[in-house]
């Protein structure tokens, strides 16, 4: 655990959990253990483990660190931020009342008294979304130092984040109102992921669906890039070694392997603009279809409501399907047919001439 080196423990915890005035290491430890394997699923063992192996180090918390040793000091405190929020919303329902063996009871002094469902819930909310933006800040460290942090931009964990066609929770609020919530946008993580291997590779083909995912996972490479020709003839002769080029008239990038300049990726700017709002309509009418299904069928007025929002954005969703489409359409060379053109009909070849078989 990233938690009491030299029995340091309580302390820890105290210097994060300032809300409340309970730090007992040992009270909380277990909730920690389910807390770490709840981050572990997002963010690669390996990673962790590199925290691990800081923290448990000579080098943790030196008087003059060096640049790395630094960077690793924050990577340890970022993992112990996400896992301490995440452990208190797990222990919290737990902590309201007294176990023994007279039976459960609940606190009740004079002073105070105890919380109510209501302000229990509002504070659940409270811990796990700033659990998840803690989250979503241990993530821009890692994608900040990919030099430092390789085994994370390697891994299967990572991938999955990166292959999403929404980049993050502020991207698709802007799409679909979430307040902006990162713990709602790794809560529907899956049925994004789910919307895109069904309606929206639908609408793109095999082809530009795996061009698209392609240029999701390079993106944070290909947004820096500045390089550009008109044509693929006018790319430079020699350049240093995986520089990377944009070839405008066919939207597609080049990167020079130290002896000629070999296919890289699809820029899928243009297209995304048509894909982001698809796939956000796509997947919050997925998440209406679900909350009917979750709903008492006696709350009519209720059940009503969510319909009509689940059919306005799936018309909304299959408008912007259709334009996925029309695009990619108007990518497709027009094919010429000429006089002596070979065509396969019902197991015979024709000609203007004659049948084959």
């Amino acid at each position: 655990m990233l938690f009491n080196k030299n029995g340091n423990g309580t302390q820890e915890i105290s210097s994060i959990a300032t809300w409340t005035s309970n730090h007992d290491y040992e009270h909380i430890y277990r909730a920690l253990l389910l807390a770490k394997r709840k981050v572990l699923k997002i963010i690669d063992k390996a990673t962790y483990q590199l925290a691990l192996d800081h923290y448990n180090s000579d080098d943790y918390q030196v008087e003059s660190p060096t640049a790395r040793q630094s960077l690793l000091d924050s990577l340890v405190l970022a993992f112990q931020t996400v896992v301490v929020n995440f452990a208190y919303q797990k222990n919290m329902q737990k902590d309201q009342v007294l176990w023994g063996n007279s039976g459960i009871n609940v606190a009740w002094t004079e002073e105070h008294r105890p919380a109510q469902k209501e302000t229990l819930d509002e504070l659940s909310k409270s811990l796990e979304q700033d659990a998840y933006e803690f989250l979503d800040l241990l993530i821009e460290l890692l994608n900040d130092n990919p030099k430092t942090f390789t085994d994370f931009h390697k891994s299967v964990e990572n991938l999955d984040l990166k292959k999403l066609f929404i980049n993050d929770s502020e991207e698709f609020n802007y799409y679909f109102d979430i307040r902006n919530s990162v713990a709602y946008f790794f809560e529907i993580a899956d049925t994004i992921n789910r919307v895109q291997r069904t309606y929206i590779y639908s609408a793109l083909s095999h082809e530009y669906y795996n061009k698209v995912t392609d240029y999701q996972v390079k993106r944070l490479e290909l947004e820096q890039i500045t390089n550009s020709v008109d044509i693929i003839d006018n790319l430079p002769p020699t350049v240093s070694e995986k520089t990377i080029y944009l070839v405008e008239d066919i939207q597609e990038f080049y990167k020079y392997d130290g002896k000629q300049w070999k296919y890289y990726a699809y820029n899928a700017v243009e297209l995304l603009k048509l894909v982001k709002p698809a796939t956000v309509d796509y997947t919050m009418f997925t998440k209406f279809v679900a909350d009917i299904s979750n709903l008492h069928q006696t709350d009519k007025k209720q059940i009503e409501t969510i319909r009509a929002n689940r059919d306005f954005l799936l018309q909304k969703a299959e408008v912007s399907s259709s334009h996925i489409v029309q695009f990619i359409a108007d990518l497709q060379p027009e094919t010429e047919v000429t006089d002596d053109t070979i065509e396969q009909t019902l197991g015979y070849r024709k000609t203007d001439n004659s049948f084959m078989i």
